[in-house]
């Protein structure tokens, strides 16, 4: 079952650029790239939501190890990585 989550944009930013962080499956601390999809049907002008776009192929035990992991990945894509956790 694919788990969805609600989040909001972080405040202080006008637009929705897409961003890394981290999250804790069952699986262990993972990367995670976020995308803030605007083109579905039932959307309004306007309207959008985040949604998790691509999970990197590396698990680790620690969050830290996985952040690590995830700002490389950031820097790589040219985007930016978030600790929302």
């Amino acid at each position: 079952m694919t788990e969805v989550r609600k989040l909001t944009p972080p405040k202080g930013e006008g637009e929705h650029k897409s961003y890394v962080t981290v999250y804790h499956p069952i699986r262990g601390w993972t990367a995670v790239i976020y995308h803030y999809n605007t083109t579905e049907d039932f959307l309004k002008e306007g309207e959008g939501f985040w949604e998790p776009w691509q999970t990197g192929i590396l698990s680790f035990a620690s969050k830290e190890e996985a952040v690590c992991d995830a700002k490389t990945w950031a820097e790589n894509e040219g985007i930016t990585f978030k600790d929302r956790t």
